[in-house]
Protein backbone atom coordinates (compact mmCIF):
# COMPACT_ATOMS: atom_id res chain seq x y z
CA UNK A 1 0.00 0.00 0.00
CA UNK A 2 2.85 2.37 0.98
CA UNK A 3 4.27 2.04 -2.47
CA UNK A 4 1.41 2.32 -4.28
CA UNK A 5 1.13 6.15 -2.33
CA UNK A 6 4.95 6.91 -2.88
CA UNK A 7 4.68 6.13 -6.75
CA UNK A 8 1.50 8.15 -6.47
CA UNK A 9 3.28 11.34 -5.34
CA UNK A 10 6.13 10.74 -7.64
CA UNK A 11 3.34 10.90 -10.99
CA UNK A 12 1.54 13.74 -9.26
CA UNK A 13 3.52 16.56 -10.31
CA UNK A 14 3.84 15.23 -14.17
CA UNK A 15 -0.22 14.76 -14.38
CA UNK A 16 -0.56 18.22 -12.63
CA UNK A 17 1.90 20.05 -15.64
CA UNK A 18 0.07 17.72 -18.23
CA UNK A 19 -3.39 18.48 -16.96
CA UNK A 20 -2.24 22.53 -17.44
CA UNK A 21 -1.33 21.75 -20.93
CA UNK A 22 -4.68 20.13 -21.76
CA UNK A 23 -6.03 23.59 -20.26
CA UNK A 24 -4.51 25.21 -22.69
CA UNK A 25 -6.41 24.75 -25.46
CA UNK A 26 -9.67 25.82 -24.01
CA UNK A 27 -10.04 28.56 -26.41
CA UNK A 28 -8.72 32.23 -25.55
CA UNK A 29 -9.12 30.75 -21.78
CA UNK A 30 -6.55 28.59 -22.67
CA UNK A 31 -3.78 31.54 -22.34
CA UNK A 32 -4.01 31.53 -18.41
CA UNK A 33 -2.83 27.93 -18.53
CA UNK A 34 0.32 28.25 -20.72
CA UNK A 35 2.65 29.71 -19.25
CA UNK A 36 2.28 28.24 -16.11
CA UNK A 37 1.98 24.83 -17.84
CA UNK A 38 5.58 25.40 -20.05
CA UNK A 39 6.62 26.58 -16.66
CA UNK A 40 5.89 23.64 -14.37
CA UNK A 41 6.83 21.10 -17.24
CA UNK A 42 9.79 22.87 -17.56
CA UNK A 43 10.47 22.65 -13.59
CA UNK A 44 9.26 19.03 -13.27
CA UNK A 45 11.55 17.65 -15.98
CA UNK A 46 14.47 19.34 -14.58
CA UNK A 47 13.32 17.60 -11.28
CA UNK A 48 12.65 14.41 -12.78
CA UNK A 49 16.60 13.92 -13.99
CA UNK A 50 18.34 15.33 -11.15
CA UNK A 51 15.73 13.38 -8.10
CA UNK A 52 14.19 10.57 -10.26
CA UNK A 53 13.49 8.65 -6.96
CA UNK A 54 11.18 11.19 -5.88
CA UNK A 55 9.93 12.73 -9.47
CA UNK A 56 8.64 10.79 -12.47
CA UNK A 57 6.63 10.43 -15.25
CA UNK A 58 9.16 11.87 -17.27
CA UNK A 59 7.27 10.46 -20.63
CA UNK A 60 4.16 12.63 -19.25
CA UNK A 61 6.30 15.48 -19.05
CA UNK A 62 7.85 15.34 -22.54
CA UNK A 63 3.86 14.92 -23.55
CA UNK A 64 3.15 18.15 -21.81
CA UNK A 65 6.19 19.73 -23.59
CA UNK A 66 4.75 18.73 -26.34
CA UNK A 67 1.32 20.00 -25.70
CA UNK A 68 2.12 22.89 -24.80
CA UNK A 69 3.91 24.25 -27.78
CA UNK A 70 0.91 23.07 -30.29
CA UNK A 71 -1.58 25.21 -27.18
CA UNK A 72 0.35 28.36 -28.46
CA UNK A 73 0.86 28.14 -31.72
CA UNK A 74 -3.49 27.04 -31.80
CA UNK A 75 -4.13 30.58 -29.25
CA UNK A 76 -2.09 32.40 -31.49
CA UNK A 77 -3.83 31.41 -34.50
CA UNK A 78 -7.34 31.83 -32.91
CA UNK A 79 -6.49 35.06 -31.57
CA UNK A 80 -5.00 36.40 -35.17
CA UNK A 81 -8.19 34.56 -36.65
CA UNK A 82 -10.61 36.73 -34.32
CA UNK A 83 -8.89 40.43 -34.35
CA UNK A 84 -8.73 39.98 -38.24
CA UNK A 85 -12.53 39.19 -38.52
CA UNK A 86 -12.84 42.68 -35.92
CA UNK A 87 -10.80 44.28 -38.19
CA UNK A 88 -12.50 43.39 -41.18
CA UNK A 89 -15.98 44.04 -39.30
CA UNK A 90 -14.73 47.57 -38.28
CA UNK A 91 -13.57 48.40 -42.34
CA UNK A 92 -16.70 47.26 -44.03
CA UNK A 93 -18.66 49.31 -40.91
CA UNK A 94 -16.67 52.23 -42.38
CA UNK A 95 -17.32 51.87 -45.71
CA UNK A 96 -20.89 51.63 -44.55
CA UNK A 97 -20.70 54.84 -43.24
CA UNK A 98 -18.82 56.47 -46.08
CA UNK A 99 -21.49 55.38 -48.63
CA UNK A 100 -24.36 56.90 -46.03
CA UNK A 101 -22.18 59.99 -46.03
CA UNK A 102 -22.05 60.19 -49.72
CA UNK A 103 -25.65 59.77 -50.05
CA UNK A 104 -26.27 62.40 -47.33
CA UNK A 105 -23.60 65.06 -49.47
CA UNK A 106 -25.75 64.47 -52.71
CA UNK A 107 -29.21 65.13 -50.67
CA UNK A 108 -27.63 68.12 -49.27
CA UNK A 109 -26.75 69.47 -53.01
CA UNK A 110 -29.90 68.68 -54.34
CA UNK A 111 -31.47 70.60 -51.70
CA UNK A 112 -29.60 73.50 -52.27
CA UNK A 113 -30.15 73.23 -56.15
CA UNK A 114 -33.87 73.29 -55.32
CA UNK A 115 -33.61 76.60 -53.52
CA UNK A 116 -30.98 78.32 -55.63
CA UNK A 117 -32.39 76.44 -58.91
CA UNK A 118 -28.24 75.50 -59.42
CA UNK A 119 -25.81 73.68 -57.59
CA UNK A 120 -22.84 75.08 -55.38
CA UNK A 121 -19.77 75.83 -57.37
CA UNK A 122 -16.15 74.01 -56.21
CA UNK A 123 -13.84 71.56 -56.37
CA UNK A 124 -13.45 70.21 -52.68
CA UNK A 125 -15.29 69.82 -50.17
CA UNK A 126 -14.80 72.65 -48.10
CA UNK A 127 -15.61 74.94 -50.60
CA UNK A 128 -18.79 73.01 -51.13
CA UNK A 129 -19.71 73.15 -47.77
CA UNK A 130 -18.73 76.59 -46.80
CA UNK A 131 -21.66 77.44 -49.62
CA UNK A 132 -24.00 75.12 -48.23
CA UNK A 133 -23.40 76.99 -44.50
CA UNK A 134 -24.71 80.12 -46.68
CA UNK A 135 -27.09 79.19 -47.36
CA UNK A 136 -28.53 77.46 -44.54
CA UNK A 137 -28.68 73.64 -45.94
CA UNK A 138 -28.32 70.95 -42.89
CA UNK A 139 -25.87 68.56 -44.16
CA UNK A 140 -23.10 65.82 -42.48
CA UNK A 141 -18.96 66.70 -42.92
CA UNK A 142 -17.97 66.24 -46.16
CA UNK A 143 -15.64 63.66 -45.09
CA UNK A 144 -15.26 59.51 -44.99
CA UNK A 145 -15.08 57.30 -42.26
CA UNK A 146 -11.61 57.70 -42.59
CA UNK A 147 -11.58 61.29 -41.51
CA UNK A 148 -10.79 62.33 -45.49
CA UNK A 149 -12.36 64.78 -47.60
CA UNK A 150 -15.17 63.48 -49.96
CA UNK A 151 -14.00 63.85 -53.36
CA UNK A 152 -16.71 66.42 -55.07
CA UNK A 153 -16.62 68.52 -58.14
CA UNK A 154 -19.70 71.13 -58.48
CA UNK A 155 -20.77 73.28 -61.46
CA UNK A 156 -23.89 75.25 -61.50
CA UNK A 157 -25.38 72.72 -63.89
CA UNK A 158 -24.26 69.65 -62.13
CA UNK A 159 -21.64 67.68 -59.67
CA UNK A 160 -20.08 64.64 -58.97
CA UNK A 161 -19.25 63.03 -55.69
CA UNK A 162 -17.34 60.27 -54.84
CA UNK A 163 -14.73 59.04 -51.81
CA UNK A 164 -11.03 57.78 -51.92
CA UNK A 165 -10.84 53.98 -51.74
CA UNK A 166 -11.12 51.78 -48.53
CA UNK A 167 -7.59 51.77 -46.73
CA UNK A 168 -7.35 48.31 -46.11
CA UNK A 169 -8.59 46.52 -49.11
CA UNK A 170 -7.47 49.31 -52.28
CA UNK A 171 -9.43 46.91 -54.58
CA UNK A 172 -12.71 48.11 -53.15
CA UNK A 173 -13.79 51.44 -54.37
CA UNK A 174 -17.29 53.79 -53.94
CA UNK A 175 -20.38 54.11 -56.06
CA UNK A 176 -20.34 57.89 -57.93
CA UNK A 177 -23.15 60.06 -57.62
CA UNK A 178 -23.82 62.48 -59.82
CA UNK A 179 -26.75 65.27 -60.30
CA UNK A 180 -30.20 63.85 -60.15
CA UNK A 181 -30.82 65.95 -63.52
CA UNK A 182 -28.05 67.94 -64.51
CA UNK A 183 -28.32 70.79 -67.20
CA UNK A 184 -27.14 74.42 -68.37
CA UNK A 185 -28.49 77.28 -66.63
CA UNK A 186 -28.17 79.36 -69.39
CA UNK A 187 -28.88 79.03 -72.82
CA UNK A 188 -26.06 77.23 -74.70
CA UNK A 189 -24.61 78.30 -78.41
CA UNK A 190 -22.20 76.21 -79.45
CA UNK A 191 -21.17 73.01 -81.10
CA UNK A 192 -21.42 69.14 -79.05
CA UNK A 193 -17.69 69.46 -78.65
CA UNK A 194 -17.75 72.78 -76.96
CA UNK A 195 -20.94 71.33 -74.75
CA UNK A 196 -18.81 68.36 -73.35
CA UNK A 197 -15.67 70.42 -72.29
CA UNK A 198 -18.25 72.37 -69.97
CA UNK A 199 -20.07 69.29 -68.80
CA UNK A 200 -18.37 66.92 -66.26
CA UNK A 201 -17.37 63.86 -67.82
Amino acid sequence: MGTITEERKRERPSIIALLNSVFSFIPFLGVVFVVPALFLTGLFYFFSKRKPEKYGGIYRLRVSFILCFLAIIFQYGLFFAFFKLKIEQAEESKCKMTVMRLYSAAEALENYESEKGVYPVGNSAAEIEKQLDEEKIPHLPFKDAWDRDLIVESRMWDYSLTAEKPLKNSGDSFPLLKAQKPKPVFPFVGTSEDYEKLTLK
